[in-house]
């Protein structure tokens, strides 16, 4: 993928980083849970520790995309990349393609700190609910974001204290989880590679 895309003369690739795996996070992370994430999350993060690949168009003809420039002055200062670099309320927009996936201790480690900057959470899983079921008993459901590609959009986790939880699109920083298609790991890395890490593609992908 990233060979293909380096290879496109009308775009520039700005970071590609496969992080090594960390076995021992998964289950440091299913302890402190108290339920096991699945196979699929299990698998995905024994072949790596996560995933950071951003690149945008050389000459943007979209509002909100960004300039080659910027995408390559703002991934070459360590200290910006961060998995709160979107969140951080400093930029806005967002490169053309983004796939960034932090470790696994960084994804499920502390899913109540979500509770504080995505709200109204009882009732995003009301809407999934018949998709969803009901939750583990004694669980607390969190919405756990995955993929922090986009400002403007998240895709998270529905976690419910049950294996291989569902991932939902997020929109307006985290205002609104509504009209999404529920989707595995699975397809949702499918989506990824089909799409080249196309922000766009992923959110179109989701639509319900």
């Amino acid at each position: 993928m990233v060979n293909a895309l380096r290879r496109n003369k009308s775009i520039v690739v700005a970071a590609a980083e496969l992080l090594p795996p960390e076995p021992a996070e998964i289950a440091e992370v299913e302890r402190a849970l108290g339920f096991s994430l699945g196979d699929a999350i299990g698998e995905f993060y024994q072949a790596c520790g996560g995933i950071k690949l951003v690149w945008t168009p050389k000459d943007p003809d979209e509002d909100g995309i960004w300039s080659a420039d910027q995408a390559t002055e703002v991934f070459a200062a360590p200290a910006k990349c961060g998995p709160w670099l979107f969140k951080s309320g400093d930029l806005t927009g967002s490169p053309e393609g983004c796939i960034w996936i932090p470790s696994c201790k960084q994804v499920f480690g502390n899913p109540a700190e979500w509770a504080d900057l995505i709200g109204g959470q009882e009732d995003i899983f009301a809407d999934y609910r018949e998709a969803l079921g009901a939750p583990a008993p004694d669980a607390v459901e969190r919405v756990v974001p995955f993929d922090y590609a986009s400002s403007f959009y998240d895709f998270a986790f529905l976690l419910a204290g049950r294996p291989d939880p569902k991932l939902v699109r997020g929109e307006d920083n985290g205002a609104s989880f509504s009209d999404s298609r529920l989707v595995s790991l699975a397809e949702y890395l499918d989506i990824l590679i089909a799409s080249k890490g196309s922000v766009q593609a992923r959110v179109d992908a989701l639509a319900s």
